[in-house]
């Protein structure tokens, strides 16, 4: 092989190995900010849930939901009264887990979706709810609110 043609296999050779190494940084990063988004939204539904589910407050509903949520669920509050004679106040909050994300695409946006499974006890049963966020004017916001699971301990009846 003449030293023209080692040469050019060098510089290939160099410019492959630079962009892997970009290619490898750069994932490094966007695996890094996932994580720091994925928790920094477990922190607002861990600090959220719970207070809309104490007392299974419209307001709160409202004041943690995205604009999307509120237009798709104008019965909230109507939901939220046959929760709360079904299953009571808030006894204890489990936590929340994170199940993925999902995205969405209107036109050229793209918004992405984190999904988390919430547990709660409450006076009398229990319920696991899916709840979707996203960053939305600088913030976290309820996008979906979804009653996964309801377990009454007891028959209360609903009005």
């Amino acid at each position: 092989m003449s030293f023209l043609a080692k040469s050019w296999l060098r510089a290939a050779a160099l410019v492959v190995s630079v962009l892997a190494l970009v290619a490898l940084l750069t994932a490094g990063f966007l695996f890094q900010q996932s994580r720091a988004s994925i928790g920094s939204a477990k922190a607002w539904v861990d600090a959220t849930i719970p207070l809309i589910a104490e007392s299974w407050s419209p307001d709160e509903l409202r004041a943690a939901s995205s604009p999307r949520l509120l237009e798709q669920n104008k019965d909230a509050e109507k939901v939220l009264i046959a929760i709360n004679d079904r299953l009571g106040p808030l006894k204890q909050y489990k936590g929340s887990q994170f199940r993925g994300r999902t995205f969405e695409r209107q036109g050229k946006t793209r918004t992405g979706f984190l999904i988390f499974r919430v547990e709660i006890v409450c006076d009398d049963g229990d319920a696991k709810l899916d709840v979707a966020v996203t960053w939305l004017e600088g913030g976290w916001r309820l996008t979906q609110f979804f009653i996964h699971e309801l377990k009454p301990r007891h028959n209360n009846p609903t009005p």
